[in-house]
């Protein structure tokens, strides 16, 4: 049987195949697979709440830049 692509496996730069893996092994490797991706998904929300952050903080700076504006008027 041809090895397909998910069936290798690279950890600290070494290549291995996944069908070397006992079933012990295997429920490992799943597990690590679905703890990488649970940290993709948790890395994508993290750059959208930044990006959120950024412009609330902008949101914010703008208002009391306003505001000042007009405090300094009223003096």
């Amino acid at each position: 049987r041809q090895m397909c692509i998910r069936d290798r496996i690279t950890i600290d730069d070494i290549d291995f195949n996944s069908e070397d893996l006992s079933e012990s092994g295997k429920g490992l490797l799943a597990s690590l697979q679905f703890v990488e991706l649970h940290i993709k998904r948790l890395n994508d929300e993290l750059a959208v709440l930044k990006t959120s952050k950024n412009v609330y903080e902008n949101m914010v700076r703008k208002k009391l830049e306003a505001a000042d504006q007009v405090s300094n008027k009223v003096n």
